[in-house]
Parts: C-alpha cells; sequence; structure tokens
C-alpha cells in the first residue's frame, strides 16, 4: 500500500476513534420506553379529587384530560464572528507590487510577470542556510498563496498553473517526510522525475519572444549545452614531388645528381658492368665467379653530406638495383667487394667506394635506387643506363 494510502486511512482511525470516545457517555440507558399520556392523566385527576368544584353552566365535563405539549423554546441566536480574510502577500520587488496594482482586468502583462517571477526566484535563492522539512513545506505554500494572488497574461496561464502544480505535489510529497528533518532533495526527486515533462511542455508552447523574456527574468533556468570543441584543422598533406628522382618512372637523368632523402648528394662517378675480371684480379679470398647467366654490375658512387645535426653513416647497404624486368635487387655481388662503400662522415664531408649486384645478363635500363632507411618512402632513383 503506498505511503500516503497508509497514512490517510491511520488518520481516518484516529479520528473515528476520537469521535467515539467523546460522544459515548451521552447515550441514553437502553429499556422500556414509560407511558408519558397515563402519568399525566393520573396526576391531573389526583389533583382534581382535592380541589373545590365549582360548577360552570353548559359546561361539559371532560371524561379525561390530555395535556397539551410544552411550546419547544426558540434557540437564542448566536453572532457569527465575520471570518477575517487572509491578507493576499505582496511580491517581495516593490515595483513588481505597482505593476500588478496597475494591471488591467485581464491580467498582467509578460514584462510584469517576467519580473514578479524573476523576483520570487531571486527571493527563493537568496539563502543558503539549511531549512527543515517544514520550513520549506512553509516556504512552498507562501508561493502557492502568492502565486493564487495574481492574474498571468493569457499567454501564460498554462505556463503558470503548471507551475503551481508542481509546487503542490513537491509540497504532497515533502509532507511525508519527517518535518523536522533536515530537508534533503533527494526526497522529492521521484515526483519531480514526474512533473517535469509537464513544465517543459508548458515551457514549449511559449512563444519564442516570450521564452527568452523569461529566461532572462531568472524565471526560467535554461540549461546551457556544453561547448563543443572546435575541432583542430587537419593539415593538409603536402603533394607528393613528382620531381625527377621521386619515383622509378622518374629517375634523376643519367649524369646527374640525387638527392637522398637523409640529405645527401649522390653521383656516379663510374660503371662496370660486368666486374668479374677486375674483382678476381685483386686476389681476394672467398670471391668466386657469378652463377652462369649472370654478371656482377659494379658502380663507383661519391656521396657529399653537405649539412646536418650530427655525423652520418654511409653504407653499400643504402643502395638497390632495379632494370627492365622491375625485380629490385638488394644484396650485394661478392662477400670481400675490394673498396667497398662505407663509413661516417661529418656534415661538409664525402665519401666514395663501390657498389655490386649479382644480375642476370639480360637486364638492362638499370636504375639505381637510394633508400636509406627501411619504409619505402625513402626511395630515391637514379637513372645509370
Amino acid at each position: 500500500m503506498p505511503r500516503l494510502t497508509v497514512l490517510f486511512a491511520l488518520s481516518l482511525f484516529l479520528f473515528s476513534a476520537l469521535l467515539l470516545a467523546c460522544g459515548g457517555s451521552a447515550a441514553p440507558p437502553v429499556g422500556p420506553t414509560p407511558n408519558i399520556e397515563a402519568t399525566v392523566e393520573a396526576r391531573v385527576q389526583e389533583a382534581s379529587a382535592s380541589a373545590p368544584t365549582v360548577p360552570v353552566a353548559d359546561a361539559p365535563v371532560p371524561t379525561s384530560i390530555v395535556p397539551s405539549p410544552s411550546p419547544t423554546p426558540i434557540p437564542t441566536p448566536v453572532p457569527t464572528a465575520t471570518p477575517t480574510p487572509t491578507p493576499v502577500p505582496t511580491p517581495t520587488d516593490p515595483a513588481v507590487a505597482v505593476a500588478i496594482e496597475s494591471a488591467s482586468p485581464s491580467g498582467m502583462t509578460v514584462s510584469e510577470y517576467a519580473a514578479w517571477c524573476g523576483s520570487l526566484r531571486e527571493s527563493e535563492a537568496g539563502s543558503d542556510e539549511e531549512m527543515t522539512n517544514q520550513e520549506v513545506i512553509a516556504s512552498i505554500d507562501a508561493r502557492i498563496t502568492e502565486s493564487k494572488a495574481i492574474s498571468p497574461p493569457s499567454e501564460l496561464a498554462a505556463y503558470h498553473d503548471a507551475v503551481m502544480d508542481a509546487s503542490a505535489a513537491i509540497k504532497a510529497s515533502l509532507s511525508l517526510e519527517p518535518p523536522e528533518e533536515t530537508y534533503n532533495a533527494f526526497s522529492i526527486l521521484a515526483v519531480a522525475l514526474i512533473i517535469a515533462p509537464a513544465i517543459e511542455a508548458a515551457e514549449n508552447g511559449l512563444s519564442a519572444e516570450t521564452y527568452s523574456i523569461l529566461v532572462d527574468a531568472g524565471c526560467i533556468e535554461e540549461d546551457i549545452p556544453e561547448s563543443t570543441p572546435t575541432p583542430e584543422p587537419t593539415p593538409t598533406p603536402e603533394p607528393t614531388p613528382v620531381g625527377p628522382g621521386w619515383s622509378v618512372d622518374n629517375p634523376v637523368a643519367v649524369g646527374g645528381v640525387l638527392q637522398g632523402s637523409d640529405g645527401t648528394e649522390i653521383v656516379a662517378v663510374s660503371i662496370n658492368a660486368d666486374a668479374w675480371d677486375w674483382i678476381d684480379s685483386k686476389d681476394n679470398w672467398g670471391n668466386g665467379p657469378p652463377e652462369e647467366g649472370h654478371r656482377y654490375y659494379m658502380v663507383t658512387v661519391a656521396v657529399a653530406y653537405p649539412s646536418g645535426d650530427s655525423t652520418l653513416e654511409v653504407s653499400w647497404s643504402d643502395f638497390e638495383l632495379v632494370g627492365r624486368s622491375r625485380f629490385i635487387y638488394d644484396r650485394g655481388c661478392v662477400y670481400d667487394l675490394p673498396n667497398r662503400l662505407s663509413g661516417e662522415v661529418f656534415p661538409g664531408g664525402k665519401i666514395q667506394g663501390n657498389i655490386c649486384f649479382e644480375i642476370p645478363v639480360h637486364e638492362s635500363d638499370l636504375i639505381l635506387i637510394h633508400k636509406p632507411e627501411y619504409d619505402s618512402e625513402s626511395r630515391r632513383f637514379l637513372r645509370l643506363e
């Protein structure tokens, strides 16, 4: 059973018990009802026997006397006290009181209503002291009384009624709480969730101008949407250069200078298209001739390092080779290549050395690839033939 129903039933029970306690002793005893007419006639006959008889001519003598009923006494009217009219509370702001007094019979203007409502909200929010449930109920009663005393404009009638209904609902819910305890807003959370749609519907029914006036006056607390952070502009990727050296289809021309992605400048100094005889003449151990149908293709390159923040490691492994077949050759031709490109240079320095690849004898249109990093984006291309 709901809490309100239980309290109502308990109150009704106590009221009935009180009524029985106050009126129970006034009930007459139960017994036979006496014959009032016979008793009165016997007493009259007794009185007549002892009194002198006065004959009256032609007057019939009654055989019995029936007493006339006693006249019902007229109650003295008790003066009724004239009830004292309940004083109508005046708004907090004197200027608003003047506006209400000067309002037309049809009601207040929207601006007058907004000023009254705003001053009421301001007075309610003026104290930070904790209040008991009983004090909050008294405050709500005062607000309802004051709200009933004004005549809102027709456009705000539905909104005004919705606010009053909400106040009454909150008061009814709060009345179920212990009056002496400190007011806790969570105690009316359930009823607040129920009445919120009605208030919102009433606000939505207002015109944009009226709604703005009530918001400016503090009557309606408008939810301020959280500001959405402005997204950082996505940087436009720089277009990939299409100049010579950036793709295998557009390499730097034969004899040109290749700009490496690491800041180097590379030049093919000489080419030995079949370098086995030269390698073998150096009498280096561990090297053998190329496989049948293959050749050793050796390139002598010069690598300059014009500027930078630190020294630069340069190695033959930074280079690859590609030809008409579009197959990438990335392994050295022999174990111990004479004067192999390898070393470290300071900014402003230069290094020169040999790089060599074992390729099929029919491979042609060869292009030297410089790839100082592992990713393919660092590749640059220099045509050799």
